[in-house]
């Protein structure tokens, strides 16, 4: 007869768990919901770009504090150049001229700051005629009005130069000596400014007002200038009317005089002089009658909704009638605002930056100027508003739950899926188990009959 083996019953997992193509859809399972919860969290999180841009701002002023500075020959001016009489006064020395100019090269303005810089007054002038030989080399600024300008060509012992008198604006008087002009022509009748040091007092005999003294101020070029505007409590219609707009079709306009006017309106506007709370709100519509007939709105005190914060930076500004030496400039854009024709806003506010970084949100009230135009890298030239700032406050929206709704939602199922994962492996186990020793039974019972029959026989 056959030997014929009967079947073998099902034999359990060898492992005890789950098939391995249930396995591996399980375990895609809990990495992709890991990845999910992963990119939500990651979009949430601030990542701390406005901290790295404190540093690198840091890093410049460090960078700035480190300038080497000129080495001015002071101990060679008290020597070359004499002023302790009216004659000495009176005249002015080559060999100390030629220094003080060869010298007055190796100035920029960038060392205004850390040479202890000052501006030139009434107040220091006097200093310098009751001190002169311990002020020489004082670093100044001369903001004034040329009386004089005579251009002295190369000779022997000496450079091409430049020397005048001036009036500052305070009306004390003032002597200048300077190695450029640059590209602009001064004489008699402009306005300037002039960085650079003390060397010696001077004095000059005038037809006008006989004698006259002051200090002389070698400095390496005289720009043109502008006297300076004071205090603005007010402004008048007609300060805007030579305001000009930007256009796509006729192009740039020179930037108006009440430019400057505006910026020092905003700076010194009294705290309770403007009702905000009834200024126009920039909204759409408000965006698009300014867009259609912008003059309506000139000079006009306006509110600007919360915003995003495109760009902000400070920018170091030189000669302007304001004496604003900084101003904070930058852009906002508004989704409200994608739906007008004029879709970002460009500002510039006089006041420092009160903590705004950019991709942030801030609110603002100010005094819209005129329309801008401005280069965009995908849509060619585009046109926006500029706004002139009063105040600027950093904006935080209310927290979105919905986000943190859909992260609690996929937290709690990824954490009922790896409670229901484990409760599977435990009653596959138990299964396992079971059916095992229901293998070890049957075999028993096999063992027994077997043995029953073979007695039998």
């Amino acid at each position: 007869m056959f030997n014929i083996q009967p079947p073998k019953p099902p034999s359990a997992p060898s492992s005890g768990m789950f098939t391995d193509g249930e396995r591996k859809r399980l375990f895609l399972y809990l990495f992709g919901l890991l990845g999910i919860c992963g990119g939500f969290a990651a979009t949430y999180i601030n990542l701390g770009s406005g901290a790295s841009q404190e540093q690198a701002e840091q890093e410049v002023a460090q960078l700035r504090s480190e300038i080497a500075l000129p080495a001015l020959r002071i101990e060679q001016y008290r020597a070359e150049a004499k002023d302790a009489t009216q004659a000495e006064r009176s005249l002015l020395e080559t060999p100390a001229l030629e220094t003080a100019l060869a010298d007055a090269r190796l100035y920029n303005a960038q060392h205004f700051e850390p040479m202890k810089g000052v501006d030139l007054d009434r107040a220091l002038c006097a200093q310098f005629a009751e001190s002169s030989s311990e002020l020489r080399g004082k670093v100044v600024r001369l903001r004034g009005m040329l009386e004089e300008l005579i251009q002295f060509e190369s000779a022997p012992g000496v450079v091409g130069h430049y020397r005048g008198r001036a009036t500052l604006e305070d009306g004390a008087p003032a002597f200048v000596a300077f190695v450029s002009s640059g590209e602009v022509e001064l004489g008699a009748g402009d306005f300037i400014m002039l960085e650079g040091f003390f060397l010696k007092n001077q004095a000059q005999s005038t037809t006008d007002s006989g004698w006259v003294e002051g200090p002389l101020i070698v400095g390496p070029r005289a720009q043109r200038s502008y006297p300076a505007l004071g205090r603005i409590t007010a402004l008048t219609p007609d300060d805007f009317l030579d305001v000009e707009d930007d256009s796509l079709t006729e192009g740039l306009r020179p930037t108006p005089s009440v430019y400057w006017k505006l910026l020092a309106y905003a700076r010194d506007l009294e705290p309770n002089a403007i009702d905000w709370s009834k200024a126009p709100l920039l909204d759409a519509a408000t965006m698009q009658q300014l867009a259609a007939d912008p003059a309506r709105f000139r000079g006009m005190p306006m509110r600007i909704p919360a915003a995003v914060v495109q760009d902000i930076w400070r920018q170091s500004k030189r000669e302007n009638p304001a004496r604003l030496t900084h101003l904070t400039e930058g852009w906002l854009g508004s989704y409200e605002w994608l739906r007008s024709a004029l879709r970002v806003v460009r500002f510039d506010s006089p006041m420092p930056n009160p903590g705004i970084v950019k991709s942030g949100q801030m609110t603002a009230q100010g005094f819209f100027l005129r329309v801008h135009a401005y280069e965009s890298a995908e849509r060619g030239t585009q046109l926006a508003p500029l706004f002139v700032l009063h105040s600027m406050a950093p904006f935080t929206p209310q927290k979105d739950r919905t986000l943190g709704t859909i992260l609690a939602v996929l937290g709690a199922s990824f954490v009922a899926v790896l409670v229901l994962f484990l409760l599977l492996m435990r009653r596959d186990e138990s299964k396992a188990a079971a059916l095992t020793r229901q293998l070890v039974e049957r075999r028993r019972e096999r063992r027994a009959r077997a043995k029953q029959g073979a007695g039998a026989q």
